[in-house]
């Protein structure tokens, strides 16, 4: 009776320290999947406002070299239509003097 007594003390302590061991795993199993996940999340979150500001950097450059080049270009038919009234002009007098 007394071995009985013992034998199931000993199997009751094996399966204490048997299910202590599994949920030891089991919770730096869960511990490691839910750092996986913040993680992820934090890299989404990261990504995503380095995108935006990268977007906003290209975004303004690109505006500055689109702005530059239409001053360009306005300036140069600004000239343009100068040139064109200034030859008007001279035809006009010409013609004046002709008459």
């Amino acid at each position: 009776e007394k071995l009985r007594k013992v034998k199931e003390r000993k199997k009751k302590e094996i399966t204490k320290e048997i299910t202590k061991e599994k949920t030891k795993e089991i919770t730096k199993e869960i511990t490691k999947e839910i750092t996986k996940e913040i993680t992820k999340q934090n890299n989404e979150r990261n990504n995503k406002r380095n995108n935006e500001r990268n977007n906003k950097r290209n975004n303004e450059r690109n505006n500055k070299r689109n702005d530059e080049r239409n001053n360009k270009r306005n300036d140069e038919r600004k000239k343009e239509r100068k040139k064109e009234r200034k030859k008007e002009r001279k035809k006009e007098i010409t013609n004046e003097r002709k008459k």
